[in-house]
């Protein structure tokens, strides 16, 4: 496990540009800013915040295709971990799909502040109920298990779609119930932000 107290510590860790970095420390404190008006992230958490949710995040994008405009497909957003971090660090078009309206008020604020707004789309919605449409790439981060995250995105996979989904301990056990109702190529990557976890990289996911 690799520990990023800071930006300097990302910076070290991705070779990131100082314009990159600006940008994450601005989210960071407008992270720390809301929390205090809605729960975005839980609060044991906000003391770690580099190493638990933007690190966590930053680490995806080293399993992403390196071609540009590619479009990503975020569910339950959330606070904005993994896709407007990947944002920031990418040139990909990115779908958040988040159905609390508060969090999604916030996604709007960090979405100008970071300067994505060209290519971030926030949707207010249940992910049932977005529009079905293909995408290139797949994230979601405690969002749902396994088996229920693949429910909820398959129709908006082809089947070269990649999946990126961070898992904690349960990995096993998603990956087995999964595995009753779907198949699909699966690499397990060890989580460089958390020894505990487990980052999937899906591809190929059909229905059994």
């Amino acid at each position: 496990m690799e520990l990023v107290r800071s930006g300097d510590d990302l910076e070290r860790l991705t070779h990131v540009s100082r314009e990159t970095l600006d940008r994450l420390e601005d989210f960071a404190e407008l992270i720390q800013l809301w929390q205090k008006k809605i729960n975005l992230i839980s609060s044991s958490t906000l003391s770690s915040l580099w190493q638990r949710h933007i690190w966590d995040s930053a680490q995806l994008l080293e399993h992403m295709p390196k071609q540009q405009a590619l479009s990503v497909l975020d569910m339950g957003a959330g606070a904005g971990f993994p896709a407007l971090i990947l944002a920031v660090m990418s040139e990909f078009e990115f779908t958040l799909v988040e159905a609390d309206t508060r969090k999604c008020s916030f996604l709007r604020e960090a979405v100008r502040a970071l300067q994505v707004k060209d290519r971030v789309s926030i949707v207010n919605s249940r992910i049932e109920n977005l529009e079905p449409q293909y995408f290139d790439i797949i994230t979601c981060r405690a969002f749902a298990p396994l088996a229920r995250s693949l429910e909820y995105g398959a129709e908006f996979a082809r089947n070269d779609t990649i999946w990126l989904l961070p898992k904690g301990q349960a990995v096993e056990e998603e990956l087995t119930n999964a595995s009753l109702y779907w198949t699909m190529n699966c690499e397990r990557v060890p989580s460089r932000s958390d020894t505990q976890g487990t980052i999937l990289k899906l591809t190929g996911v059909k229905r059994v």
